[in-house]
């Protein structure tokens, strides 16, 4: 139905914005560059860890830096954010223009794509915090990760009530075709023998009276 459809647009996208501000508050802190006294300089990003001594420039990769889980967690984090933020367009595409939330198969698409980016949150939020810890630089950056955390719970909060809204049964035939605000027409069954009897002059007897008793 077309309310269903507008609800489920709506949450799609409120979670397309939420996605987005996350990718963009998960990419702009590691363009900040960290100074160590005069000459030294780092400057961490996403992929590279670049350190300057007041001379040339050396770059390596930063997920060398972190070894172990740590290190896929902060590759994975980097790669799902821009996965989560991917599928929620093309999600956010595919059913505005194809079909319903209402319609059969959509459900599972729905709550693949809020998996993925809840997901892709967590990741993020380990992936971020993991560099942050290794920046000893918090006191400049942590209205940074509060607002990302933030933003990443609610990413989540928002993909959970979209699953929630699109579990809903299919359109059944009374209400197939309509618009918002009509109502289906319902059917009344009146008991049986009692209209015709009224319309032919028979009345149906009183309560605790016989028939042919007059009042």
């Amino acid at each position: 139905m077309t309310a269903s459809k507008g609800v489920g647009s709506v949450s799609f996208v409120t979670s397309f914005c939420l996605g987005l501000g996350a990718l963009v508050f998960s990419w702009v802190p590691y363009w900040f560059k960290i100074d160590y006294g005069v000459h030294e300089k780092q400057h961490f990003s996403i992929f590279l860890h670049c350190f300057s001594d007041g001379g040339e420039s050396t770059c390596s990769s930063a997920i060398a830096i972190n070894y172990g889980l740590l290190g896929v967690a902060r590759a994975a984090g980097s790669i799902g954010i821009l996965l989560g933020f991917v599928a929620s367009i093309l999600h956010m595409v595919w059913l505005c223009s194809c079909c319903s939330p209402t319609s059969k198969g959509v459900t599972v698409g729905a709550a693949a794509c809020a998996l993925c980016q809840g997901l892709c949150g967590v990741l993020a939020v380990i992936f971020f915090l993991d560099n942050f810890n290794s920046l000893e630089a918090m006191d400049h950056m942590d209205f940074a990760v509060w607002v990302y955390l933030l933003i990443s719970v609610l990413l989540v909060i928002f993909g959970s009530i979209f699953v929630h809204k699109t579990r809903m049964a299919p359109d059944s035939p009374a209400t197939q075709g309509m618009v918002l605000g009509q109502y289906p027409q319902a059917q009344v069954q009146q008991p049986q023998g009692y209209p015709n009897q009224a319309y032919a002059g028979q009345a149906p007897p009183a309560y605790g009276m016989q028939h042919g008793q007059k009042y």
